[in-house]
């Protein structure tokens, strides 16, 4: 891991995490974009778009994590919006990317299934750089193992210089191959019925359910995590929506030059 990339013990200091953060949701909405024809969608709209589901996922994602680690930020109310060093919450980042969506799909009338296929690969890409700026931070890490790929985290003495799993890792990988998978089934699947995004949300509830159990995560009632719980309801909602995505006839698009 290494925390800070540039001009370390500076005010100015470039860290890792938040470096990664910016880069993946630029790579994927360079990616978004060359697929914004495909989908009869203009550029102008794929930027709108972009930056109300990023704002809105990045607020959720940092309300929810303050309010699961309070004691941490209530000494210090500055670093409330301080986000360069990590503390964003996966389950507040969909959420709030989700009401922002919402709330974009309302106001500009674009169909709801066009904005999900066109987006989820350049989401999945920005997944992946965010879970390696994730391992660079050191933080979203796995339990202590004696695995031969155990990494340690000097830079994160609170850990105890114990060798974990690399959760971060595991996850940015598994999602690197989805996004294969997807882009796979984007020639099988009819454009802009809401199918590749749905077979994601499906994917990836899987996926991390199973990574939750090498994650140093609070176990609740039934001995699974807020995150495994969540799981459940995000894989139900996305097989029902991949359903009626495919069962529900309607016209197909044309498909442009991406």
């Amino acid at each position: 891991m290494h925390r800070v990339l540039l001009f370390e013990g500076q005010w100015y200091a470039v860290y890792s995490y938040g470096f990664m953060l910016v880069m993946g949701m630029l790579a994927g909405l360079w990616l978004s974009l060359r697929r914004a024809s495909t989908y009869g969608l203009t550029r102008d709209q794929v930027l709108d778009f972009a930056l109300a589901v990023l704002v809105g996922g990045i607020i959720g994602a940092r309300v929810v994590a303050v309010y699961e680690e309070w004691p941490s930020y209530s000494g210090d109310l500055a670093e409330l919006i301080n986000i360069r060093q990590g503390g964003l919450s996966w389950l507040g980042g969909v959420l709030g990317g989700f009401i922002a969506f919402l709330i974009y799909v309302g106001r500009s009338q674009i169909p709801r299934g066009v904005l999900l296929d066109m987006a989820t690969p350049g989401l999945v890409l920005g997944h992946v750089l965010g879970r390696l700026g994730c391992f660079l931070n050191g933080c979203c890490h796995g339990c202590a193992t004696s695995v031969g790929w155990a990494v340690t985290f000097p830079d994160a003495p609170e850990l105890g210089f114990v060798a974990r799993h690399p959760t971060q890792v595991y996850e940015a990988v598994g999602e690197f191959l989805v996004l294969l998978v997807l882009l796979a089934l984007q020639r099988v699947f009819p454009l802009g019925r809401g199918a590749i995004f749905y077979a994601y949300v499906s994917i990836y509830a899987v996926e991390r359910f199973f990574i939750e159990y090498l994650r140093m995560e609070p176990i609740l009632a039934g001995g699974l995590t807020l995150a495994q719980y969540a799981s459940f309801a995000i894989l139900a909602g996305g097989l029902i929506g991949l359903y009626r995505a495919l069962a529900v006839p309607q016209p197909a698009l044309v498909r442009g030059e991406a």
